[in-house]
């Protein structure tokens, strides 16, 4: 896990979730590996209703599978 918190929701993102401009949200930002090696970069934004429970999901945050 790079980063993860509250954001305003890019443009796009509100268009694709289908939320009102400069809606507030939850960013993860992740890189993720294979034996070692930079595989995957990604991020992942959720609407404001899924806030709270992406907030409360500990193992995701701290990168841990479940």
């Amino acid at each position: 896990m790079l980063r993860h918190g509250p954001a305003i929701l890019p443009e796009h993102v509100c268009r694709a979730l289908r939320v009102p401009e400069n809606t507030a949200g939850f960013e993860l930002v992740r890189l993720r590996s294979l034996d070692g090696v930079p595989a995957l970069y990604s991020v992942n934004y959720s609407p404001p209703a899924l806030v709270p429970v992406v907030a409360a999901a500990h193992d995701v945050l701290e990168g841990k599978p479940r």
